[in-house]
């Protein structure tokens, strides 16, 4: 556990110093800083009240989402629009073969899109960073030797890709999970990544010990694929 939260520390401040992120309490970079997001009116409960800060999460709201750069251009003006974006850019059909029924979904203050399964099991976490291509988060971590045996050069769905983490955030067990960065536009150098971030944790009321299922994390090219066909058509 030590391990893992000292390497956290240094995955965020090497990815803060490639995209100016801030972080959330529980280790996640997020994409940007900025505007505190305020909750929208909606009918039924609140589901910011199962969000980690409800005082800087906006409740969804579905937005048609923009496509290739007017979504990053999206992303510059509004990141709580952006994110909504995000929240809908597949249906309710995509999202439930991946987190089951009953599952939910806001933006965090921090500008992410997250989806959770009814149980709090299993979450999908979506960003989006403009200003950056994937050629500087890779140089940057394979330069570091302490994170570089942690980062892979993938391919997802055709495009250039990264993967960053520890073994045990494989190993079924505790919180597992898996760190993507896509070039979504196809090329490594050029400006722009779609960060797709997978979680997964023991039931409530089992300790962070406990083995976890992977299989129900196992869609990531699936949701790499169907994300880039619906926000970054060829």
């Amino acid at each position: 556990m030590i391990r893992a939260r000292l390497f956290g520390a240094l995955l965020l401040a090497t990815v803060a110093a490639v995209s100016g992120c801030t972080t959330t309490v529980d280790g996640i970079a997020r994409p940007k800083g900025g505007s505190t997001a305020t909750s929208a009116t909606t009918s039924g409960p609140a589901v910011c009240d199962r969000s980690p800060d409800p005082n800087t999460c906006a409740e969804f709201q579905r937005i048609e989402p923009a496509q290739g750069q007017d979504l990053f251009a999206a992303w510059a003006s509004d990141e709580v629009t952006s994110s909504q974006m995000l929240c809908s850019a597949l249906s309710d059909q995509d999202w439930r073969q991946w987190l089951g029924e009953g599952f939910y979904r806001y933006v965090s203050g921090g500008g992410w899109c997250e989806l959770w399964s009814a149980d709090d099991q299993v979450a999908i976490k979506l960003g989006l960073y403009g200003a950056s291509p994937l050629r500087d988060y890779l140089a940057r971590f394979q330069s570091d030797p302490r994170l570089a045996q942690h980062t892979r050069q993938i391919q997802i769905a055709s495009v250039p890709a990264m993967t960053t983490g520890l073994a045990t955030d494989a190993d079924g067990v505790g919180r597992d999970g898996e760190q993507i960065t896509l070039a979504p536009h196809g090329g490594a150098s050029r400006p722009g990544v779609l960060l797709i971030h997978l979680e997964l944790r023991p039931p409530r009321g089992k300790p962070d010990t406990s083995t976890v299922d992977r299989s129900r994390i196992a869609f990531r090219n699936d949701l790499a694929g169907a994300l880039l066909g619906a926000l970054f058509p060829l």
